[in-house]
């Protein structure tokens, strides 16, 4: 038989000669071991390279199939068949690369403003186990208008002002205090010394005010409840207490206990009042401006 003859119908499939029929080249055909497919996509691959697609032997099929099996190639965006699956394996690890350049980019973005708050103010602003505090925290005292009579009990407190209206006779932001005092963590008892500016500005509403709730916040958040008292008081209340007074200097000063007696009896064995008063919140909205100092044993609350 002549190689040059075109054979019809099913005689068609297994002609192998290198010139074909009807001009037609022999790799259009389907090669005998089924990787059609993959020579296909071969010639996908060689066109991402930006080569022309040109024909040739079966083992630049094979050449393509790589190409193809690598399809992370492809996804990254470049290169040959081959180099491709380099690309892909070391693509997934320049992505690894990434979210850890990112973390440590935040990481660095974090320590521009982070405050080594316990290296630079003491062991007052230690605040757990973190290095350090990212500034933006933000406390305030809101001293209720609406008056109460004695209550013992933190839980009877609390609902006791929940039923009250939330008029509010004065509020103590934190930037209205010059410095805070504390005792050690957990602390028994908070020291606020408000400024100049705060002492003139809030010292009439001050002055007026006797058995009264307020709520501590931070950040928008309550914190814990209390109420305001005589510092030399007799009676057993078991809840926060803020006494109020001026320092020598006239300057008001609040002094928070985590019981009437806290100022005077420091030697409570039960941690949850001052666990629920101590809060790190608190701490922080002085110790990241540097005001917040260690609390000397021996003082007292102030006068009014």
């Amino acid at each position: 038989m002549n190689s040059s003859v075109c054979l019809p119908g099913p005689l068609l499939l297994v002609l192998v000669l290198a010139n074909g029929c009807g001009g037609k080249d022999a790799s259009n055909a389907h090669p005998p071991d089924g990787t059609g497919t993959t020579t296909s996509g071969g010639s996908q691959s060689t066109g991402d390279t930006g080569g022309p697609t040109t024909d040739g032997p079966s083992s630049s099929g094979t050449s393509s199939s790589t190409g193809t099996s690598s399809s992370g190639g492809t996804s990254s965006g470049g290169g040959s068949g081959g180099t491709a699956g380099g690309d892909t394996s070391s693509g997934g690890t320049a992505g690894g690369a990434s979210m850890g350049g990112s973390s440590a980019g935040s990481s660095g973005a974090g320590g521009e403003s982070c405050i080594d708050a316990c290296e630079l103010y003491g062991s007052a602003c230690c605040l757990g186990s973190e290095p350090c505090l990212e500034p933006g925290d933000s406390c305030v005292i809101d001293i209720l208008s609406t008056g109460v009579d004695v209550i013992y009990e933190y839980d009877d407190l609390e609902q006791e002002i929940a039923e009250l209206p939330q008029d509010i006779l004065v509020s103590i932001a934190d930037t209205d205090i010059e410095f805070a005092a504390a005792d050690p963590s957990p602390a028994k008892r908070f020291e606020f010394t408000l400024t100049a500016e705060a002492s003139e500005l809030h010292g009439a509403l001050l002055d007026g005010v006797r058995i009264q709730p307020f709520w501590l916040s931070c950040n928008g958040q309550r914190l814990f409840a209390g109420v305001t008292y005589l510092s030399y008081g007799a009676a057993a209340i078991q809840t926060p207490v803020l006494h109020l007074g001026r320092n020598d200097e006239g300057r008001w000063v609040l002094a928070l206990g985590a019981w009437q007696a806290a100022w005077f009896d420091t030697t409570s064995s039960d941690p949850a009042p001052a666990e629920r008063m101590d809060r790190a919140e608190l701490r922080a909205a002085f110790c990241q401006r540097g005001a917040m100092r260690e609390l000397d044993p021996e003082a007292l609350p102030p006068d009014l």
